[in-house]
């Protein structure tokens, strides 16, 4: 009964620990979170959307055996593209490589995970440069 009473609070402590979510900065967190929530295609950086899907002037580009994700506008003339090294499993990072010629200036991506997905969307974060992704699931 003595030992009872302290492996309660060590089985607590070591489910936090096995958390999903390890990311430790509050701010990067709550971006995160923040991101798990919306449903609005586009590009977000710091919490916020920089480049949001517009279905009256753009359009959706998806390659799914170049793994690549674009948003132009109608012409093809102004794009963003997120072209994956490969696609991610639940957990694991993958190296991503952002163009575009609309100023947006991301580059390359260490750290790019799919933080959540369903039928019709792919969420993708990265915690060090702090920039989010939500595209459709066109044909992936």
């Amino acid at each position: 009964m003595k030992r009872l009473k302290y492996l309660i609070p060590l089985c607590l402590v070591l489910a936090l620990s096995c958390s999903k979510d390890k990311t430790e900065d509050p701010a990067v967190k709550a971006q995160r979170t923040a991101l798990q929530n919306t449903e609005a295609v586009g590009i977000y950086r710091n919490g916020d959307a920089l480049q949001l899907f517009d279905k009256t002037e753009q359009q959706l580009v998806a390659n799914p055996s170049k793994l690549t994700f674009c948003i132009q506008d109608d012409t093809g003339l102004k794009f963003v593209c997120l072209q994956l090294e490969s696609m991610p499993t639940d957990g694991q990072k993958v190296r991503g490589t952002f163009t575009d010629n609309m100023g947006l200036a991301i580059g390359s991506i260490e750290d790019l995970e799919l933080i959540k997905f369903s039928p019709q969307h792919l969420w993708f974060w990265s915690d060090n440069m702090r920039v989010g992704f939500i595209f459709p699931r066109i044909g992936m």
